[in-house]
């Protein structure tokens, strides 16, 4: 009669089936730890900064549409909720954002337009003031003059 065959164990399959759900558990952590970095980098919900209560991201006076008075194709847009938008032709400059964040550090007089790190940041030179006939201010040497109310951006358009 033959030796009996010996049975095989079954640790061969769990351990094929433990080091893949293993790989699959570091695919999915690798997944959610890079949305997790973008939603960070791009101050999206829930990173997005929260600022104290009743302050306001802009002061009032910065609100609407603004026209760089050296060339009208360069505008700032800044609406009440804190977003903005800008198109700025400056040299090798040339900035367009759609729906940015828009910040006034009254400290270091500056004013920002930006998606996390991303967008252009002005020295405020003159804050806005009545000047012939409607509004101005300066930033960093640049003349802008108030040319209306903030606007939506077009829906379609995003710019980066």
């Amino acid at each position: 009669m033959p030796p009996p065959v010996p049975r095989r164990r079954r640790t061969h399959r769990l351990f094929i089936f433990g080091c893949a759900a293993g790989c699959l558990g570091l695919v999915l952590a690798f997944i959610l730890g890079l949305t997790l970095i973008i939603l960070a980098a791009l101050d999206l919900h829930p990173f997005e900064p929260k600022l104290p209560r009743g302050a306001v991201p802009v002061p009032g006076e910065f609100v609407g549409t603004w026209q760089a008075v050296d060339d009208p194709r360069s505008t700032i847009t800044i609406r009440p909720d804190g977003k903005g938008d800008c198109s700025i032709y400056h040299g090798r400059d040339d900035y367009q954002l759609a729906g940015a964040r828009v910040r006034y550090d009254d400290v270091h007089r500056s004013l920002s337009l930006k998606y996390s790190i991303l967008g252009p940041s002005w020295h405020v030179d003159e804050p806005p003031h009545p000047a012939g006939g409607g509004t101005e201010m300066r930033l960093d040497g640049r003349l802008y003059r108030k040319v209306g109310p903030a606007t939506l951006p077009s829906p379609g358009k995003a710019w980066i």
